[in-house]
């Protein structure tokens, strides 16, 4: 009954529900052997209901965690141990999925497995997956006898890890050495999907029903923005705010593509390894950042919030750049750094890379949103830009008095807050 009552649960949520198939194998006279059968499963992705109270509504059109499990295999683990065996998915199998609010259902494709499952002698148990062409795989798992049970993931690791190459340690503000890596999409940063729940062997013998995958991770979009504070109108109607080129250079006194943004993301929710079997932090670190990368360009973003949609200038992370990273449920801090470049040439990569006296501010959404795995979230600011250039021109007041008492330029960064900066906390 337990069972049922969570297959209707996730229908009404959108996840297609079907019949699982399996069978004992049987020798040439009929009898049944017990302690070997052959098992098919259909896995399904499902994500977290948001149940937290977000204070905007940014555009989520390329960012949101769908009902898909997108990879063509599956790992099957042992907890506390780094034994896996591979096994293939088929779409073969048609499903029946809710597809309107009126419960209406169709057949579609499903991505399903099968595999063959034995008791040894020893007490270990045996699991050889099927291939597509529905032969025996030469790869098999054993599950000790006294195990602490089983996962399914779609990597074969245990543990992620950010590769050495990745990590800077940095002295951040009233810290010890924290990391400090880029997130950009490679095969460190991409989504890893993780079975809901763990399983002992009787399960994996019994049949599961229905696999629900969730990610291992937490997907994360950042934004900095600017507006202009005179035209943002108050308004109960839905309301499109365009915040040109004209109009920033006006307020700015300098061009658009002057104007460089860096965005840092990080708390004691990111660490530098995470076991999957355990669901826990598990590196040398407690606490860790996350870079867009070097200082870029402002470009041109659309971003909706509340009943506003706005186009205007900053850092809106693009398509394939989201970052995925284990979370745990914890601090986050989000800082938002700006420089400005004069120089009649292009900035040179030592300039981008450096964070040497840019202007920044940083949030602290603990009592917000503490970031948790399998939902994505939409995390910055939008600021007045007039409210910006009145705490640019005082930076640049204070930092050339500085140099002149003390006969050099003055480096680092500078603390600014904008009145009215719109704080985007979203959870999806």
């Amino acid at each position: 009954m337990k069972k049922f009552k969570f297959l209707i649960y996730f229908s009404l949520l959108g996840v297609i529900l079907t019949f699982v198939s399996c069978k004992e194998d049987t020798d040439g006279n009929g009898q049944s052997q017990p302690l070997m059968k052959d098992m098919e499963m259909v896995v399904y992705a499902v994500k977290d209901e948001a149940k937290d109270v977000t204070q905007s509504r940014g555009l989520l059109s390329y960012a949101d965690f769908d009902l898909k499990y997108d990879p063509d295999i599956l790992y099957l683990h042992v907890i506390g141990s780094n034994a896996t065996v591979g096994i293939p998915l088929s779409s073969k199998k048609l499903c029946e999925s809710v597809v309107d609010d009126q419960g209406n259902t169709e057949k579609r494709e499903c991505k399903c497995f099968s595999y063959r499952i034995e008791q040894l002698e020893d007490g270990s148990t045996k699991v050889t997956p099927f291939l597509e062409d529905g032969s025996l795989s030469t790869e098999s798992l054993i599950i000790p006898k006294d195990n602490e049970g089983c996962y399914f993931s779609s990597v074969p690791e245990s543990v992620w890890e950010l590769p050495s190459e990745n990590i800077t340690p940095v002295k951040a503000e009233n810290s010890n050495e924290v990391i400090y890596a880029k997130f950009e999409r490679d095969d460190v940063n991409k989504e890893v999907y993780r079975s809901a729940e763990n399983f002992s062997v009787d399960e994996l013998i019994d049949g599961l029903d229905l696999l629900i995958m969730h990610r291992a991770c937490a997907g994360f979009n950042l934004v900095g923005l600017f507006y202009d504070g005179q035209e943002y109108i108050q308004s109960e109607e839905p309301t499109f705010i365009e915040f040109d080129e004209d109009e920033f250079e006006e307020i700015m006194g300098s061009p658009v593509e002057s104007w460089y943004i860096k965005i840092y993301i990080g708390g004691s929710t990111f660490a530098d390894k995470y076991d999957y079997g355990t669901m826990q932090a598990c590196g040398d670190y407690q606490k860790g950042y996350y870079s867009t990368g070097d200082f870029q360009t402002f470009e041109s973003k659309n971003f909706g919030y509340n009943l506003y949609y706005l186009e205007s200038y900053g850092y809106y992370t693009p398509k394939k750049h989201q970052l995925f990273t284990p979370a745990l449920g914890e601090t986050v801090d989000v800082y938002i750094l700006i420089k400005h470049w004069d120089g009649d040439d292009e900035p040179s990569d030592e300039w981008l890379a450096s964070d040497d006296d840019a202007l920044y501010t940083r949030m602290n959404i603990t009592g917000g949103i503490q970031p948790i795995n399998n939902c994505f979230y939409i995390l910055g600011l939008l600021m007045d830009a007039r409210q910006f250039k009145i705490a640019w021109d005082n930076a640049v007041e204070a930092k050339a008095n500085e140099a002149s008492t003390i006969s050099r330029s003055a480096k680092g960064m500078r603390f600014f807050s904008v009145e009215n900066a719109k704080i985007i906390c979203e959870k999806y």
